[in-house]
This record gives structure tokens, C-alpha cells and sequence, in this order.
């Protein structure tokens, strides 16, 4: 259950962070805006994804049904290190 709620809270944080970000002034920048736009909806879809894993999850333990999919790692680390790109560059 730590991890999970570790895992939801992440996109949150993400979505909160940079949706304040724009409020406080960084809408006008429209480079700037377009790309925390991007991050937020990003993110809001892994938290879509997050709620199915639960959904799917509880359906397992009701069923005992086990459906196990690849996961393209290559694809995870750039998302990540996309997602903090602006904090890597910012410490060089």
C-alpha cells in the first residue's frame, strides 16, 4: 500500500507543481506554458493509468485472473527523465 500511495502521489505533486508554475506567471512564457501543459497532461494520464492498475487489481483479488503485459523500460527513463529535465539542467 506505501508504494502505491507513493506512486499516486508523484503524478499529483507533478500535476500541483506545475499547474502552480503557470499561475504564478509562467503562463505568459508560451514556450514555457505549452511544455508544463504537456507535463501536467502527461501526467495526468499516468494517474489515469495508476486508477485502471487499481481497478484491475481489485478485480484480480475478486477473480484471480493475472494479466501481465511488457513494459518498454526505454520509454519509462525518457518519460522520467523528461519530466525532469528542467531540475537536471538546473543542476548541470
Amino acid at each position: 500500500m506505501g508504494n502505491l500511495s507513493h506512486e499516486i502521489k508523484t503524478p499529483i505533486t507533478a500535476i500541483t507543481g506545475f499547474s502552480e508554475t503557470l499561475l504564478d506567471g509562467a503562463l505568459n512564457d508560451k514556450e514555457v506554458s505549452k511544455q508544463f501543459i504537456e507535463i501536467i497532461h502527461d501526467e495526468s494520464t499516468k494517474l489515469s493509468n495508476l486508477v485502471d492498475d487499481m481497478i484491475t487489481i481489485s478485480r484480480l483479488n475478486e477473480h484471480g485472473n493475472l494479466n501481465i503485459e511488457l513494459v518498454n523500460i526505454f520509454k519509462l527513463v525518457k518519460d522520467i527523465l523528461q519530466l525532469f529535465s528542467h531540475e537536471i539542467e538546473k543542476k548541470d
